[in-house]
């Protein structure tokens, strides 16, 4: 009852908790709801503790004490400069949303083929004429430019198949778009994909919408929701392979059809539940390993992707990519002469290779799909 209860609450050291572990022992009632009721007790007897003194400063003599109070003071006009650049933060981001959107908006418009580029870049792309392009071929903006931008990036290209890719070339627009609470705080984010009018399904746009903070060095995820697909047929979606079932003998004529989920980007627009509690610990860790995915995704197309997708898709930024990593390497690597002296000339090869032009685009125009590099 609630007396055994308050008395689990104000054992605390080795002695109470043997006594403890008598005063169960001693009572006739399931091994569950003993559990139940000791974790209950003992999560109240933390709470208790929260905020309590050791006497540790307490016991510091008045001089450390003195210098502590200092610190103190120190510690809170740190706090408030941060709270100022924060609040400044705020407002700059404020005073330049509505540059970004027109400049993404001006970006979709020119993707798609409703504005042209103005005079001086046509000037530009006549005195270096593409000699492939046929007379006369008429090419509405850019085609497949969110496929080329999608498949040049590594953690975003393993995921698309053929199927995928198939579908992506009906993409005409990737935003992203902060979630702000009553006060202007961040709550979230949610990215939304444009598609043009299309065979596959009936959805103008596909959102997948990310609620996360961070207390004390931990992310909190509070919400992952996606939009739910009006796929035209089963033969249309790529989420799912459609197999017949085996029939038994002297069964229905008309076979029996079963679905089993593949791998697919469009996965991304159904994630996870969030509470795992219920689940067993392997399928546990395989839902957390998905959650933590999502989250990397969410975050890459919406911090790298979607503000810089001109230069994924030149393969500007795979470039870059690479750079940052071989800094991160020779960083790694140190002063060790045998291996700078072993590798010069392999570094000169790599050097001139570089030279020769931007990373290779990895899509077939004709047959577009992502290639495994």
């Amino acid at each position: 009852g609630e007396r055994v209860k308050n008395k689990i609450v104000r054992m605390s050291n080795e002695k109470d908790m043997k006594e403890l572990s008598k005063l169960l022992g001693g009572m006739n009632m399931p091994p569950e709801m003993m559990q139940a009721s000791l974790v209950e007790a003992m999560q109240q007897g933390l709470q208790n503790l929260v905020g309590t003194s050791s006497g540790y400063l307490e016991s510091l003599p008045i001089s450390v004490r003195t210098r502590l109070n200092y610190l103190e003071n120190l510690q809170e006009d740190y706090d408030k400069a941060e709270d100022a650049l924060n609040e400044e933060i705020k407002a700059l981001e404020k005073k330049y949303k509505p540059v970004f959107d027109k400049l993404t908006d001006l970006r979709k418009q020119v993707v798609s083929g409703s504005v042209e580029a103005p005079e001086e870049f046509k000037a530009e792309a006549d005195a270096e004429e593409d000699q492939s392009t046929e007379a006369g071929e008429d090419i509405s903006g850019i085609p497949d430019f969110w496929l080329v931008a999608l498949c040049n990036c590594e953690l975003i290209e393993e995921m698309i198949s053929q199927k995928d890719a198939e579908i992506l070339t009906h993409l005409i627009d990737v935003r992203s778009e902060d979630i702000l609470d009553e006060e202007g705080d961040e709550e979230g984010y949610k990215l939304t994909f444009e598609f043009e009018k299309n065979e596959y399904f009936g959805n103008k746009e596909l959102t997948l919408r990310i609620d996360a903070s961070t207390e004390n060095g931990l992310m909190n995820v509070d919400a992952l929701e996606g939009t739910k697909i009006n796929w035209s047929s089963d033969a249309k979606n790529p989420t799912i392979k459609v197999m017949k079932k085996k029939q038994k003998p002297g069964g229905s004529k008309k076979p029996a059809m079963k679905r089993e989920p593949v791998d697919s980007f469009f996965n991304l627009f159904s994630p996870p539940e969030l509470d795992i509690g219920d689940l067993e610990d392997n399928e546990a860790e395989e839902v957390q390993e998905l959650i933590e995915r999502t989250l990397a995704i969410g975050e890459f197309l919406r911090e790298d992707l979607v503000p810089h997708a001109v230069r994924w898709f030149t393969g500007e930024a795979i470039e870059e990519d690479e750079e940052d990593e071989e800094e991160d390497d020779s960083e790694g690597d140190g002063d060790d002469d045998g291996d700078s002296d072993g590798d010069s000339e392999g570094d000169s090869d790599d050097d001139e290779s570089d030279d020769d032009g931007p990373a290779k685009v990895p899509v077939d125009a004709e047959n577009p799909e992502c290639k495994q590099q």
